[in-house]
């Protein structure tokens, strides 16, 4: 009965039978050894019901009474080539009956995920991920382990396997930006994914590690760590136009985690030395080539920035440490609070509140303030500069 399971239609090119018979009496003939094989060809071979069967199915069964193992070469599940499987029943003498199958498929990658997402093991629902959205081809070997049972369930079924994908794409990847043109490599079981590769991530190539957590009950559903060197205008391609006080390269490091409730969370480390930083209403400019760092810990709802819950910024004279809160839209800055701000002569701390008329309330205190020259209209029109030092 187990054989029947996984293997339907077809045609028998090849088969052989050796059986040991023994009774008589009561109990009948009974069979006590069985060593078969059977080579067919266009069969259908269910590898993991209700997920659709492969079909064109050719390969050898070996059966025995208390085991069988099917090996394939060829067949096909929609668009996907199954190039090689291995299945091997056990327990078909008793009421312990189990499967374990080992599978190499190529093709799609979103056809790959969308067979995944089938009972009974619907692996990407929960991590909100939809097959549609991904793109490439991917070379799989996959390892299925679990008890041949009517109502199978998704808890009961061991998977491990790994992955190799090339022209990888996602829409909406990483802080609204599409990744495409990846090249990745990973492993994956019952409770994740992790990969590694490289790939564009809007306008920028990076290389990437990837983790994607599918059990309900693990509070990360998502986290990405990558490397790469941006310019300011790649910058503002994610909604954070630093222009025109930054300008030039930066060597940046990202992990941003996505948690199943909550918003989500984005470290940023940047190389400052290749920029130009300038804060033309105090006077303060960094050149390229002075070395300087800068690291922020952001918190996003989706893809909208609601806060700055650290900053930090090392750079020529300059040292700065606080956090900034943002208004509902993401883009525009609420408050910010420096518990430190060094440069030149100043040495500060500095509360700034954004009013409802759009201006600001500011209170600083600290042990210096110098501001660059202020040009301040004189009676008669005339103008004349001043400076502030305290």
């Amino acid at each position: 009965d187990g054989i029947t399971r996984i293997i339907s239609g077809g045609t028998v090119d090849e088969a052989s039978v050796d059986v040991l018979l023994a009774g008589g009496g009561s109990s009948g003939i009974v069979a006590t050894q069985l060593a078969a094989k059977v080579r067919f060809r266009g069969a259908s071979v269910a590898y993991l019901a209700p997920m659709p069967p492969a079909t064109g199915v050719d390969g050898v069964a070996t059966i025995g009474l208390a085991h069988a193992t099917v090996v394939t070469e060829t067949g096909a599940v929609g668009g996907l080539r199954v190039e090689s499987s291995r299945t091997h029943l056990s327990g078909l003498d008793g009421d312990r009956e189990r499967a374990d199958i080992q599978i190499a498929v190529r093709g799609p990658v979103r056809e790959q995920l969308a067979l995944l997402d089938r009972r009974p093991l619907a692996m990407l629902r929960t991590v909100a991920l939809n097959p549609a959205d991904f793109a490439g081809e991917a070379s799989t070997r996959a390892r299925f382990q679990f008890p041949l049972v009517g109502d199978l369930r998704v808890e009961q079924v061991a998977v491990s396997g790994t992955v190799e994908a090339k022209g990888f794409g996602l829409k909406r990847a990483a802080l609204g930006q599409d990744a495409r043109d990846g090249e990745v490599a990973g492993r994956f079981d019952e409770k994740g994914l992790s990969a590694a590769g490289r790939r564009t991530l809007g306008r920028i190539p990076v290389e990437v590690e990837y983790a994607l957590g599918f059990l309900a009950g693990n509070p990360v559903r998502e986290r990405i760590r990558a490397n790469g060197t941006v310019s300011a205008a790649d910058i503002a391609g994610f909604g954070f136009d630093l222009r025109p006080q930054v300008e030039g390269t930066l060597p940046l490091a990202i992990d941003y985690t996505v948690r199943r409730t909550g918003p989500a969370e984005l470290r940023i480390d940047a190389g400052l030395e290749q920029a130009r930083l300038a804060v033309a209403d105090v006077g303060w400019t960094k050149p390229e080539g002075v070395p300087g760092s800068a690291q922020l810990d952001l918190v996003l709802e989706g893809a909208r920035l609601q806060r700055i819950r650290a900053l930090r910024i090392a750079a020529g004279d300059a040292d700065v440490a606080g956090r900034v809160a943002m208004a509902a839209d993401g883009q525009t800055v609420q408050s910010v609070e420096l518990d430190r701000l060094r440069f030149g002569r100043s040495d500060l701390r500095l509360a700034a509140t954004r009013e409802r008329d759009g201006g600001w309330r500011v209170r600083a205190d600290g042990d210096a303030l110098a501001l660059a020259p202020i040009e301040i209209e004189a009676p008669g029109g005339a103008t004349q500069a001043a400076s502030a030092d305290r």
